[in-house]
Formats: C-alpha cells, structure tokens, sequence
C-alpha cells in the first residue's frame, strides 16, 4: 500500500511524494530531515545541460541558469540564458522529482536583437515546462531576429 502523507496546510492527504523528494533529503509534511539542497547549475557535473546553443551567455552576471527542490515540494528556477542563434527553442530538461505534473506556460521578459531593425527589443517570453520536464522559450512575436535572452529569475512551481 502506498504511504499517505498529511499536509495539515491542505487540509488533506496526498499520496507519498516522499520518493520522490527523498534525493532532495526533505519531508513532504514540512519539516527538513537535513539541509535544504543547495541550487543545482545547468551544465554542472551531474547536472542537466542547456542545449541547442542556449547558455550562460554573461559569465552568471545576470545569474547563472539553475534549479532548486524546497522543502515544500515547489521547484524554483534562476538566472539568465541567452543564445545567439538557436538551434532549437528547447533549452533544457529538468530532471525526474523537479518536473511539474502537467504542462505549464510560464511569463518571463527577456529581449532580442530585431535584425529589421537592427535594434535590441524587450518582449514577453513564456516559458513552457512539460511533465516529461522540457523546458522551452516562447516568444509573442514571430520576427526574424538573432540573440535571444529571458530571465528565470523567480519562476516556480509546485510539482505536487
């Protein structure tokens, strides 16, 4: 059978995440079993890479791209990414126990060099993140244009 975990805050049980959370060294019903988990870096050893020419475009000036799994079950994100010329809009997969349960559609800014114009212009991004833990960058407008950047800073997510 299964292990129930009670969220007095939700008022409710939930089935054990505690598996899940358990490389992370965190409860589900709130209290740490250690120290909450240090930030993970895209492209660190171990870690999950950018990919399809996305990086670390500043040298980490603007914050350098990574996650973090809190002790409340809510996968956080950070940093600048920036590519000149993508290959593709994927830019990264989040590993298993970081990965929301559905697809989310996520607001950031970011900017681009509208090569029309030849002008840098700011524009509203989402961030798509899938349950299989793709992370891809979507802009609002389809003009052709070269260096792409967007800000992760404060981007979050249960992955109850």
């Amino acid at each position: 059978m299964a292990e129930v975990v009670r969220r007095p805050s939700l008022g409710r049980d939930i089935p054990a995440l505690d598996a899940r959370l358990r490389h992370s060294n965190i409860l589900v019903a709130g209290r740490r079993r250690g120290p909450i988990p240090p930030w993970r870096q895209f492209g660190a050893l171990g870690q999950p890479a950018l990919l399809n020419g996305w990086g670390d475009r500043n040298g980490g000036v603007d914050g350098v791209p990574g996650f973090f799994l809190d002790e409340r079950g809510v996968t956080w994100l950070r940093g600048h990414i920036g590519a000149a010329a993508p290959s593709s809009m994927v830019c990264a997969v989040l590993p298993e126990g970081f990965r929301p349960p559905q697809l989310l559609k996520l607001p950031v800014a970011g900017n681009y060099f509208d090569t029309a114009f030849g002008v840098r212009s700011w524009a509203f991004y989402q961030v798509l993140i899938g349950a299989d833990g793709t992370l891809t960058i979507q802009r609002e407008v389809s003009q052709v244009s070269t260096d792409q950047n967007v800000w992760l800073d404060s981007l979050s997510f249960a992955i109850l």
